[in-house]
């Protein structure tokens, strides 16, 4: 791999290790310049989110109604543009593997910006 590719391949994932700190300390702010002015969102839930602030707002949002929510990543892979995230959440970080939300979320990143954000979760069905 030439050291130019290795290059946009790094600076994909320290991206992505930007938003997982961010995430973390529940700055929506701080989240505003990792995205592309015309970054879309697709949520877990099946939710779309068109443009920078409407996704600034979509984690601000949950952010005020997680307070204690910590995002721990599993495995973070990046190849080109795209980096792969597998995640858990936590809603406090006293909380077992038992009460988290899994998931993985696919990223597509142009320079040092996020332009798409494609998540998905798992469902835990109970018997």
């Amino acid at each position: 791999m030439t050291p130019i590719r290795m290059a946009r391949v790094e600076t994909g994932v320290r991206v992505i290790i930007q938003l997982i700190e961010c995430f973390n300390q529940h700055d929506a702010d701080k989240m505003t310049d990792l995205f592309s002015e015309n970054v879309t969102l697709d949520d877990f839930s099946g939710s779309t989110y068109t443009g920078r602030d409407s996704v600034v707002v979509f984690f601000s949002e949950i952010f005020q109604k997680n307070p204690e929510m910590i995002l721990e990543t599993e495995e973070l892979v990046g190849y080109g543009y795209r980096c792969t995230l597998r995640w858990n959440i936590k809603q406090d970080k006293k909380s077992d593997d038992s009460h988290c939300k899994r998931g993985l979320t696919l990223f597509l990143v142009r320079g040092d910006q996020i332009c798409e954000i494609n998540s998905y979760s798992k469902l835990r069905l109970r018997d």
